[in-house]
């Protein structure tokens, strides 16, 4: 749909951005490390205009969003250019396309029930939306082509129990929950025409109930709530443009008011805040480069403030990175979707350097994780999009390592 987000396939650097100008048609060339060329082609054309030439992107960062520049329809037109300059279409995620220009059965089919469907397993990093309440933990799967939802207890020894199903509205990029008082809210936010809808949680996983709904900015790639001193917050933020907002979020959650607007370097692909005693730190990582970067959260509504702490450029790639409290200490979880290397570190009481306790690999193509807590320590859920599979570990003592628990088998195309 028009507006919804267009990622990287894998990283690279943008060779070519721009608009052609017979006909507006909106062109962004990756060239990636193994030779290999991606093209996007028909880009919405924003005030703020395309990804630049040289930026470097990581694999799932958002690069444009979807529009129908030089074209009579929104639709996203992908090439792949081999390294001998030869454009392919033969697999796509490991999967042989079957729609080809010589095979004239496969013609006609666009947008139609019988067209070829594949599920992208290139954009990981998905987190569901995690929440406590009465003593349980829950998380909310979501399908956004169709709207259809679950919620699902999430359960101490790793097994999960489907607590509702029903529908949330198709086409939401971000759901994310917090805690106000007793109640838990959630903010579903759709980045193809900025909808917002604030809900409360029911109690026992039984669904939700609608509060209020606005319009905020249509561009925002990240949403992260965070909690200080009595008060939730919300920080939006674009990788593509680097624009950040707070927004400070009302305590019946019917909404929220805006207390703070900058502009951040571009390219974040991760952002995670912690809580030290009474410190809050804001974690960012550029999955391009590998830097991390630590900002203070300092005050409280008009004069809350983001201070920088620390920064280091290590690793590039991490397609996931979730924080995670563990045996009383903070911990973050690290996994590189096209490898399978996964990383457990433990978070800094002040901020700086965090450590390294365990490393090890994991299956290819999952892309979902979401942690949870329990009287013995975090779980973690693995989830793939393409066959279902969702398994449950846990971490070992002082974050050494992870358990393999259980799989169990879902229905696909959760997110």
């Amino acid at each position: 749909g028009k507006g919804e987000p267009v990622r990287a396939m894998a990283p690279g650097e943008v060779k070519r951005s721009y608009v052609r100008g017979s006909d507006g048609e909106a062109r962004i060339f990756i060239e990636h490390d193994d030779g290999w060329v991606t093209h996007y082609i028909h880009n919405q054309v924003t005030d703020h205009g395309l990804v630049s030439e040289g930026r470097r992107v990581a694999q799932g960062e958002v690069i444009a969003f979807t529009g129908k520049s030089g074209a009579d329809s929104v639709h996203q037109h992908i090439t792949q250019i081999n390294p001998s300059g030869k454009a392919v279409r033969q697999h796509f995620d490991g999967e042989a396309v079957t729609t080809r220009e010589a095979d004239s059965t496969t013609w006609g089919t666009w947008g139609k029930r019988d067209a070829e469907k594949i599920r992208s397993a290139n954009c990981a990093g998905n987190t569901f939306m995690t929440w406590s309440q009465g003593g349980d933990n829950y998380t909310l799967t979501y399908r956004p082509s169709t709207g259809e939802g679950r919620i699902l207890r999430l359960k101490n020894n790793g097994k999960t129990e489907q607590t509702w199903i029903g529908h949330l509205g198709s086409n939401w990029t971000h759901l994310v929950s917090y805690r106000i008082g007793a109640n838990t809210y959630a903010t579903f936010y759709q980045g193809s025409d900025g909808d917002v809808h604030f809900v409360r949680m029911n109690a026992g996983g039984t669904g939700f109930t609608k509060i209020a709904q606005t319009r905020w900015y249509n561009g925002w790639t990240h949403l992260t709530p965070f909690f200080r001193d009595g008060q939730a917050y919300l920080l939006t933020y674009s990788s593509l443009y680097g624009f950040a907002n707070v927004e400070q979020v009302h305590p019946d959650g019917s909404g929220t008011t805006n207390v703070m607007k900058a502009t951040w370097p571009k390219g974040y692909t991760s952002l995670f805040t912690y809580t030290s005693g009474s410190r809050q730190y804001l974690v960012s990582y550029k999955g391009s480069t590998g830097k991390f970067a630590t900002r203070k959260v300092s005050g409280t509504d008009n004069n809350l403030s983001l201070s920088s702490v620390w920064q280091k450029k290590k690793r590039a790639g991490w397609t996931t990175l979730i924080p995670l409290k563990h045996e009383g200490v903070n911990y973050m979880f690290g996994y590189e979707a096209p490898t399978g290397a996964s990383r457990v570190w433990k978070l800094d009481s002040q901020g700086g350097e965090f450590s390294l306790t365990a490393d090890r690999r994991m299956q290819l193509d999952w892309t979902a994780f979401t942690t949870w807590s329990t009287p013995n320590g975090a779980k973690l859920l693995g989830y793939k999009i393409r066959n279902g599979l969702a398994t449950s570990f846990a971490f070992d003592s002082n974050g050494t390592g992870i358990s393999y628990i259980r799989d169990t088998n879902w229905s696909k195309g959760w997110r």
